[in-house]
């Protein structure tokens, strides 16, 4: 519904994006890092997320990065590679230490028009 949390996450898992929720379809809420957002649009390109760090979450900063351009169909420039960088030591959270400077690229959208990212 209308109700649910919207969010961006960084996860291992390939989204399907043929559907609207639980995208990874694996039935439960397991992923590296969330951030609670409005915006689902707009790529946050830096925010206080929550990471999981083993057995709570945590509260991280973590930077978004543009690393390339390309125009969409309304002549906007949208990133199309992302690099993310976040200070995981600093917050206990040293197991996630290697998502740092981990690349992503677009892949599309999924069937509610959010772009993902691989």
């Amino acid at each position: 519904g209308s109700n649910r949390i919207k969010r961006w996450i960084i996860d291992s898992d390939v989204p399907d994006p043929s559907v609207t929720q639980d995208l990874d379809q694996d039935n439960k809420c397991n992923y590296h890092a969330r951030l609670n957002t409005e915006n689902t649009r707009d790529l946050p390109s830096a925010g206080t997320w929550q990471v999981w760090c083993g057995v709570d979450w945590v509260d991280t900063v973590l930077y978004l990065d543009t690393k390339g351009d390309w125009a969409n169909m309304d002549g906007q420039y949208e990133s199309n590679v992302l690099e993310l960088e976040g200070h995981f030591a600093q917050h206990n959270c040293s197991q996630q230490e290697a998502l740092n400077h981990l690349q992503f690229e677009l892949q599309g959208n999924t069937k509610g028009g959010f772009p993902w990212y691989k």
